[in-house]
């Protein structure tokens, strides 16, 4: 299969799959976690230390974290995946839940405590190869141009495109990003 298409069409219907995995993780993992932490000698099942190997390794590897770093003086800050990819936006698990577009995304974001006071500077984590080749699509195309306007003047504290004075600056940071880092 293309490895350039996004996991779900490769793999079909990928949101009923989280969904599940979801499902698994609070119905089997959790009252593990749970009982380990009440007792350091609980022995967890090999397929639960390998869920917890691979959440580890859901954290930004050290070329990440470094341009990461490289935006933040601080080192604070908040990172967001808005889902607004199209893989996304195919999603099975919970349709009329899913908030579909990066305005409303944003919006909800700064409603975090945490949003412009603590940490002033917001991490929008998404595929943008994937979004460019989905530009066509009509909330591709505007969440790309907010994207876009959200990194050039930031956001004010309704998470809105700041007219002036930014309460949160905005950077974008991915695979593409780490691919542009040499070795």
């Amino acid at each position: 299969k293309d490895p350039s298409l996004p996991w779900s069409e490769r793999m079909g219907n990928g949101g009923l799959l989280w969904f599940e995995y979801q499902k698994y993780q609070n119905d089997v993992r959790r009252p593990y976690r749970e009982a380990a932490r009440q007792n350091p000698d609980v022995e967890m099942p090999k397929e639960v230390q390998v869920e917890e190997m691979v959440d580890r390794a859901l954290v930004p590897g050290p070329m990440l974290r470094k341009i990461i770093d490289s935006y933040t003086a601080t080192g604070r800050y908040v990172s967001l995946h808005a889902r607004v990819e199209q893989d996304m936006q195919d999603h099975m698990a919970c349709p009329d839940q899913m908030v579909r577009d990066l305005d409303a995304v944003l919006s909800l974001a700064s409603e975090v405590p945490a949003y412009g006071k603590s940490t002033a500077r917001l991490h929008v984590a998404l595929n943008r190869p994937w979004m460019e080749r989905a530009r066509e699509e009509e909330h591709a195309s505007r969440s790309l141009d907010l994207l876009n306007q959200a990194l050039e003047h930031g956001l004010d504290d309704k998470g809105e495109i700041a007219v002036a004075d930014p309460a949160v600056a905005v950077f974008e940071a991915g695979g593409a990003d780490v691919q542009r880092v040499p070795p």
